[in-house]
C-alpha cells in the first residue's frame, strides 16, 4: 500500500505505538520495584523497555511522515523497514506477555499485537531479492530424482 494512501492510517498507528510505548513503561515501572532474579520482570524487561523503545521510535516517525515527505522513496523505505522491525519486535513482546498469568500484562498483549499486525500491514510483504542460486551438480541431480517420488517407499 503506498504511504500517501496510508496517510490517515499512519496517524492511528503513531497513536497506537504511542499508547503501547506508555502501557509498556506503566507495566515495567510496576513490576521493576520488587525484581528479584527469579521474577518475570528479569526475563520480560528487557523486551518489554525494548518494545517501549520502538514504539516511541515507530510514533515518532509515523507522526513525522506526511505530505510530501512521505512520498520520496528514502522516506517510504525507512518507514517500511521500521515498522517491520516493530512488528517483530512489538508480537515478541506479546507473546511474552501472553505467557504471564497477570491480567494486566495479557491485557497490553492484546493491544501490542493490534500494534504489531497494524505495523506489519505498513511494511508490506517481504521482498524477495533477485538472487540467482547455483546448485552444485550433485544437488540438482538429487532433487530431479525425488521430485515424483515423494511418499512412495
Amino acid at each position: 500500500m503506498p504511504i500517501r494512501e496510508a496517510s490517515p492510517m499512519l496517524q492511528e498507528v503513531a497513536d497506537l505505538c504511542e499508547l503501547c510505548r506508555v502501557r509498556c513503561e506503566r507495566a515495567f515501572a510496576r513490576r521493576a520495584e520488587p525484581a528479584e532474579s527469579g521474577s518475570e520482570l528479569a526475563t520480560m524487561g528487557p523486551v518489554m523497555l525494548a518494545a517501549a523503545s520502538m514504539s516511541r521510535l515507530c510514533a515518532d516517525t509515523l507522526d513525522r511522515c506526511s505530505g510530501m515527505a512521505a512520498e520520496v522513496a528514502m522516506v517510504r523505505m525507512s518507514v517500511k523497514a521500521m515498522c517491520g522491525e516493530a512488528a517483530r519486535l512489538l508480537s515478541l513482546c506479546a507473546q511474552s506477555c501472553l505467557g504471564t498469568d497477570d491480567e494486566e500484562l495479557r491485557d497490553l498483549a492484546v493491544l501490542l499485537t493490534r500494534c504489531a499486525d497494524l505495523c506489519a500491514l505498513l511494511a508490506g510483504p517481504p521482498k524477495i531479492t533477485k538472487v540467482s542460486l547455483t546448485l552444485p551438480a550433485q544437488t540438482r541431480h538429487l532433487r530431479t530424482f525425488s521430485r515424483g517420488s515423494a511418499g512412495v517407499a
